[in-house]
């Protein structure tokens, strides 16, 4: 068959394999790439030979295969890079590229290692999936995509091809097959796997160089079906040549259209992503019009429209200065050059241009940035000369292009480094500058996030820096400027940190309801801050701290699980940095707080262990002059849950913290506050003269705060507590003219603060008092007016636990003056008020043994079974009160016991009350009319008989300390204490 006969047909199978979307296979041998320059095997081995001498002597024998195993990985892709650079892309390539484009060709198999068809792909806008069989294995060749090139023996001189039989398999079924300018050995594995192939569909074509006969092995295996055929050719690039001639696919468009085709490239080039420029900048428009002027000048005028057209880069081609100064300015951005660009201002003064006008803004931008880097590596005067470099060079930015918010923005961040450098008077005014600057960057783009960020820095050093209404304001704008940035980057843990810590210092400002509100959306955007930066510890502690004071408005179990999470807050600031004071502070106090709310083992355990803390905390930082306070609280909170001996050292021990801190403080209103507390505690427990002189130190420190602040409420209400102690140890007038005094000091301090509950709390103690020892028929007037001070104080604060105890009190020691069918009205008001302090707080001790004393009142109004219900809730409460306070409810358990004609369980309450020294006096058991049938009773007298002076010294002290609700016929409730646990009035 004639050679044209032979490309003629082979050329319709092309087309039908076009047509049915599947494409012929290529498979092109070492003779293709000839042509564009690459050696053939011999002038491989000379090469070798020249440059690698060594490696060429030892090879044996002098084939290319082993004279190239003799080289380095370096020195084979050394010498094979060096030839790939001489070579050009051939015909034979540039025709199979556009094969490949038309769809004429989907595959194409090579043996050499060039990329030489590749680049002509590139060059034909054609772009194959490249496979490398020395580096992988084709185990599914159904999945090679319609355009692939496939190396056989790699990319690279000499390597070594992995296993071929995934490549071919199936390969038949993509015909027709052209094979050119291959000529194997017959133990070639690319050849044995082209012989074992099955039917290929199309049959195939096979292109001899010159005019000599296949080889025999090969005609005998291969051109034995009459499908396959062979033809000669001069070489593979003239065949190629001729068959693209007659299938009149033209030249590619880089030889007939240059231009256009430099043109369509250029448009393909990306903004270059220039530092400042979220847009980035085109540097393609000036080459791109050069591209059109040179397509109308040389390839006809009509052409070039589709390239597009470019206004902005028409002034700089008509230009050549400019052109050039835009060049030469773009060469430099893309060497990170800005002083190239910079020399180019010149330029653009006589001829303003836009993008020159943008590459200038960039360079002076870069040199702001390296000024400021500089300054923040020095300090003083050369920093702040550093300082006005960069604002000279940012200036200098914005006067070419005034609407660039980054610069703006870059221009606040210089001025907020200036002012760390300067001093405190100037800084203020520095800081005011800088905000201005973030603002005028949000004005021309309000979702800079930067700007947002950095004004919302601003405005906190600034509100740090004003006087509270100034700062208040400067706060929210503050927190304002967070919420915008996480508007802009949800979750961003920064602006998540700043609006949090905003929220977190404005509650610290505020009191109540707002204080609780603030706190919890603190804790809320510190959560988020440190989903993003979960090793931030200013932000872990700040949510410790939120969540410990918001611990304070919750009860029970609820406040000790915000507690917990409190403690877990420090305990993970502590394992981040284990030198950290303030996490270690932290810590403690959670533990203090913790231990103030439990009254078991576990409280005493939690005190120690934050005692512990605070301890650690001196050795990291013996300056840290709040520990002192603060261990000192503990200890008195501590010595609130302890008696005798213990209850003393740990309340002297809490004097000595408080006068260490007086040291560095000697005007501290609070340290003087609580070491009058202390000594007040003190005087409860101590008696006589001794316990006076107490008494008299802690007034003193009380007169002292008076004297600092004389309209300390606060504290003219603990002299006139003090008062009222002191009368306890007297008698007659002596002790009325002390209660007096202290009505006196209640007075004053309601004078100042009308609705201060605690002084008219402490009022009523003192009226219920002085009814106690009337004996000419004003008791009942002073009871009325107590009683009265009670319902005023529960006005202002209805959920006052010491007032709802003490106005139960009254309500009971009242009703108990009465006959049993008139009190019914006045013990069920009582018990009420009982019932309402213990639903305020669940565990007090007090309000536990009052309801108890109050549930015996009503059930001694009571006969027969009708009494029993109320005994047994009794019963209930006032084993509650000695599980939280042993002591605190035995002796009306023994009461109960004597209603129930219980006599062993009575004679074991009151054995209880003796150990723990609150059996009250003979009088009163004697008085007590519960007690009458086992008073005669032998256990009875040996208990009630006269104690030794230290056992009575020991119930009068725990007495004193305790101050428990009283029996019938007692006072009151008249809680000592300062500490909540019970409340304090």
């Amino acid at each position: 068959m004639k050679f044209s006969s032979v490309i003629n047909q082979f050329i319709d199978h092309l087309v039908e394999s076009k047509i049915a979307k599947r494409g012929g296979t290529l498979l092109m041998g070492d003779e293709c790439s000839l042509r564009a320059g690459m050696p053939t095997a011999q002038e491989w081995i000379q090469a070798i030979k020249t440059s690698y001498p060594q490696a060429y002597n030892h090879a044996s024998p002098k084939n290319l295969k082993n004279c190239v195993a003799e080289l380095t990985a370096s020195q084979k892709a050394g010498i094979f890079e060096t030839h790939l650079q001489q070579s050009k892309v051939g015909w034979a390539h540039w025709c199979a590229a556009l094969l490949m484009k038309e769809g004429y060709i989907s595959r194409v198999y090579t043996t050499c290692p060039d990329p030489l068809l590749e680049r002509a792909c590139t060059l034909v806008d054609v772009f194959p999936t490249v496979y490398d069989c020395t580096v992988g294995t084709i185990t599914k060749p159904d999945l090679i995509p319609n355009k692939a090139i496939i190396h056989l023996n790699g990319q690279m001189l000499g390597a070594t091809p992995g296993p071929l039989d995934g490549v071919f398999s199936g390969a038949g079924r993509y015909g027709p097959w052209l094979i050119l300018g291959y000529n194997p050995d017959p133990q070639d594995p690319v050849y044995e796997q082209i012989a074992w192939l099955d039917q290929i569909h199309k049959g195939l074509l096979w292109v001899f160089s010159g005019s000599r006969p296949p080889a025999g092995f090969i005609q005998d295996q291969m051109f034995n079906k009459a499908s396959n055929q062979y033809a000669h050719a001069e070489d593979p690039d003239t065949f190629l040549v001729s068959m693209i001639r007659m299938m009149k696919m033209g030249s590619p468009d880089l030889i007939s259209y240059p231009f256009t085709f430099l043109g369509q490239w250029l448009k393909k080039v990306a903004s270059y992503p220039a530092p400042g420029h979220k847009e980035g900048l085109n540097i393609s428009d000036i080459s791109i019009r050069q591209a059109q002027v040179a397509i109308q000048q040389y390839e006809g005028s009509e052409r070039g429209g589709e390239i597009g057209e470019d206004d902005e880069a028409a002034g700089g081609v008509d230009d050549p200065d400019l052109l050039k100064a835009i060049q030469a300015a773009r060469t430099g951005l893309m060497a990170g050059n800005p002083q190239k660009i910079i020399e180019q201002h010149k330029q653009y003064e006589e001829t303003p241009s836009i993008q020159l006008g943008h590459l200038l803004n960039w360079a002076y931008q870069v040199e702001g940035d390296t000024a400021l880097e500089e300054a923040e590596k020095l300090s003083g005067q050369p920093a702040l000369e550093k300082f006005r470099t960069a604002q000279a060079h940012y200036e200098m930015a914005l006067s070419i292009r005034p609407d660039s918010p980054q610069t703006f923005f870059k221009v606040g961040q210089l001025m907020v480094q200036q002012a760390g450098v300067l001093s405190d008077h100037t800084s203020p005014q520095i800081l005011e500058q800088a905000a201005e600057q973030f603002q005028k960057a949000l004005e021309l783009n309000p979702d800079l996030f930067e700007a947002r960020y950095g004004l919302g820095m601003v405005l906190t050093e600034l509100a740090g820096k004003k006087l509270d209404q100034e700062s208040d304001a400067l706060y929210e704008s503050a927190a304002r400027e967070f919420q915008e940035g996480l508007r802009i980057h949800p979750n961003h843990p920064d602006a998540a940190y700043g609006a949090g810590h905003m929220l977190y210092i404005q509650a610290r400002r505020k009191k109540g309801a707002e204080a609780v509100r603030l706190y919890t959306q603190a804790v809320e955007m510190l959560k988020i801050a440190l989903k993003g930066n979960s090793g931030r510890v200013e932000a872990i502690l700040e949510m410790g701290q939120s969540l410990f004071i918001l611990s304070k408005t919750k009860k029970g179990d609820d406040a000790d699980r915000f507690l917990m999470m409190a403690e877990e807050k420090f305990q993970q600031a502590v394992q981040i940095d284990v030198a950290h004071a303030e996490a270690q502070f932290g810590w403690a106090d959670v533990l203090m707080e913790r231990a103030s709310l439990k009254n078991d083992e576990m409280s005493d355990r939690l005190f120690n262990k934050a005692f512990e803390k605070y301890q650690e905390v001196l050795k990291l930082k013996p300056d840290m002059h709040r520990i002192n306070f603060r261990w000192g609280v503990g200890q008195y909170n501590l010595a609130q849950k302890k008696s005798g001996k213990e209850a003393v050292d740990l309340l002297k021990q809490a004097a000595a913290k408080f006068k260490r801190g007086l040291e560095r403080n000697p005007k501290s209103l609070e340290i003087l506050t609580r070491l009058g507390r202390v000594y007040f505690e003190l005087g409860n427990l101590h008696k006589g003269s001794n316990g006076e002189t107490l008494y008299s130190q802690a007034m003193n420190h009380f007169f002292d705060v008076i004297k600092l602040q004389p309209k300390n409420f606060e504290a003219l209400s603990q002299v006139g507590n003090v008062y009222y102690h002191l009368s306890m140890n007297k008698e007659g007038r002596e002790a009325e003219n002390l209660l007096n005094s202290a009505i006196e000091k209640y007075q004053d301090a309601l004078r100042i603060k009308a609705d201060y509950s605690r002084a008219i709390v402490l009022w009523g103690n003192t009226l219920f008092r002085l009814a106690s020892l009337k004996e000419d028929g004003t008791s009942e007037k002073l009871y009325d007016q107590a009683e009265k001070k009670y319902e005023q104080a529960l006005k202002i604060h209805p959920n006052d636990i010491t007032a709802l105890i003490n106005f139960g009190s009254i309500l009971l020691k009242r009703a108990g003056n009465l006959k049993a069918d008139q009190a019914g009205d006045l013990l069920e008001k009582a018990v009420q008020s009982f019932q309402s302090a213990i639903e305020i707080q669940e565990n007090n001790p007090q309000a536990l043994n009052m309801m108890g004393e109050g549930l015996i009142a009503q059930a001694k109004s009571k006969k027969g079974l009708n009494a029993h219900p109320l005994l047994a809730e009794a019963k209930g409460v006032l084993q509650k009160a000695e599980e939280n306070q042993p002591g605190s409810g035995c002796y009306n358990l023994a009461r109960l016991q004597a209603q129930l004609a219980n006599e062993t369980g009575c004679r074991q309450w009151l054995q209880r009350c003796k150990e723990h020294h609150v059996l009250p006096e003979l009088e009163v058991l004697n008085k007590e009319i519960l007690f009458t049938s086992a008073r005669e009773s032998k256990w009875f007298k040996n208990l009630v008989s006269a104690e030794p002076p230290q056992e009575q010294d020991k119930k009068k002290e725990a007495a004193s300390k305790e101050m428990p609700v009283a029996a019938a016929g007692k006072e009151p409730a008249l809680p000592s204490k300062e500490n909540p646990k019970p409340a304090k009035a």
